[in-house]
């Protein structure tokens, strides 16, 4: 499994998958991978059981649950 591009860059706006904070990230081998927002550590975690196709179909997450989960824009 290829490991994310450091440090992470969205490469589509943060969406909103069944409440949680998800989006694409590059990996190393030039791949995308779907990361999910980690509210406790404030950074974006991969998501190995988010498929990237649920991601780029999900809805752009409004920007009040951005800020209630602590995401910056």
């Amino acid at each position: 499994m290829a490991e994310l591009i450091q440090p992470i860059e969205l490469l589509v706006g943060i969406k909103s998958l069944n409440g949680r904070a998800v989006g694409l990230a590059n990996t190393e081998n030039g791949g995308l991978a779907s990361v999910i927002w980690n509210a406790s550590s404030k950074r974006w975690d991969k998501a190995v059981d988010i498929p990237v196709g649920a991601v780029a179909g999900a809805l752009p997450m409004p920007d009040s649950e951005m800020k209630e989960l602590g995401i910056r824009e």
